[in-house]
């Protein structure tokens, strides 16, 4: 099959940088403590390594801002993080199951979320994570087929944050998606895919009422609707993507940019894509257009 690809290129160079310096946890240099959370602990235990707790609920509340929460092999339920400073880390190269409820949610900053595996959720929300703080991590988590109403990994309201090298496949709406945020967010390194339920609005990344975003190094494909969609986001930077074979039910635009103009979009490999093209509407300067058979 004739692949055409396609690589943007703008005139509008703007040099935004592609990762903000994310300053750490206030008081990061504080001497920090780790605790080990695991399904055969006890939580009247002391919480160290020989000695886990058992829940997430009680690691989060013993632990203080700079602390670190290890987690062992096993399932857990959807939990919510209002504290703030806290590394939630897979413990070595284990990888704990978060399933059922509502939704992982960070509602403090400078939170960091990584090396889950997050499936199943169904609430009246339903996302598998979100962040609604400021300055937090989402990265190396495994988000797949959560039904609720929201993206996989959902931004919303926060600015600052990184969602980096996570695999975001067959969630209810978006894979990916950044809502009412300030912006400055920066989404690197996924590989998100197979986002259908939707129909027409299942778009594999997603942007809403934000700017100054970036989506950059990400690998989209086999979502029902674009590749890369930021209709009403102004300002964002979308490079050196690999975009293709979206679309079935909706546009099917690899990369779609809209309302607000002054997006720079260049780099990127589209190809096989409903609509080959990028769609280009109010002010985007997208130059260069080359397809090579």
């Amino acid at each position: 099959m004739i692949k055409k690809i396609l690589q943007i290129m703008t005139l509008t160079a703007m040099t935004a940088t592609l990762l903000w310096n994310i300053p750490p946890a206030a008081a990061a240099l504080q001497t920090s403590t780790s605790y080990y959370v695991s399904p055969s602990g006890n939580d009247a235990n002391a919480g160290t390594e020989s000695s886990p707790f058992k829940t997430l609920a009680k690691a989060v509340n013993t632990a203080k801002i700079g602390d670190k929460i290890y987690v062992r092999a096993g399932t857990y339920s959807a939990f919510t993080i209002s504290k703030s400073g806290l590394m939630i880390l897979s413990y070595q190269n284990e990888t704990p199951l978060i399933s059922g409820g509502d939704g992982v949610k960070l509602r403090g900053d400078n939170i960091t979320l990584s090396g889950f595996e997050v499936i199943g959720m169904t609430g009246n929300f339903g996302a598998g994570i979100v962040s609604y703080g400021n300055y937090n991590i989402i990265e190396k988590n495994s988000v797949h087929d959560n039904k609720g109403t929201m993206s996989g990994i959902t931004v919303s309201g926060g600015a600052y944050n990184q969602v980096t090298k996570n695999t975001v496949y067959n969630n209810g709406f978006f894979g990916i998606g950044v809502y009412n945020s300030p912006g400055k967010n920066v989404i690197s390194e996924n590989t998100v895919y197979e986002h259908v339920q939707m129909a027409g609005d299942s778009d594999g990344l997603h942007c809403s009422k934000s700017s100054g975003n970036i989506f950059t190094n990400n690998v989209v494909h086999d979502n029902a609707d674009d590749g890369i969609d930021t209709w009403d986001c102004p300002s964002n930077t979308v490079s050196n993507n690999t975009v293709y074979h979206n679309g079935g039910t909706g546009d099917g635009n690899g990369i779609k940019v809209g309302y607000g103009g002054m997006n720079s979009v260049t780099g990127n490999i589209v190809y096989d894509n409903l609509d080959m093209f990028v769609h280009r509407i109010f002010g985007d300067d997208i130059l260069s257009w080359r397809v090579v058979n």
